[in-house]
C-alpha cells in the first residue's frame, strides 16, 4: 500500500484555501439554511481573521487587504 505525497501550504496558501471555504460554506448556507453551515462559515471566516493577523504581525512583506 502506498502512502499518498502530502502537500505542504504555506500560510497564505493557507489563509486563501480557507477563506475559499468560508465562502463557499456561506454560499451552502445561503441556498440551505442549515445552521451548521452558517456556524462552519463563521468559524472558518473567524479563523482567517486571526491568520491574517497572524501574517501581519509575523511578515513584514504582508499587507492586510
Amino acid at each position: 500500500m502506498a502512502i499518498a505525497n502530502l502537500r505542504i501550504f504555506d500560510r497564505e496558501q493557507l489563509l486563501h484555501v480557507l477563506s475559499q471555504c468560508a465562502h463557499q460554506l456561506t454560499h451552502a448556507w445561503q441556498q440551505t439554511e442549515i445552521d451548521s453551515l452558517y456556524e462552519a462559515s463563521f468559524e472558518a471566516a473567524m479563523a482567517c481573521e486571526f491568520l491574517r493577523c497572524e501574517l501581519a504581525v509575523n511578515n513584514n512583506h504582508y499587507r492586510i487587504h
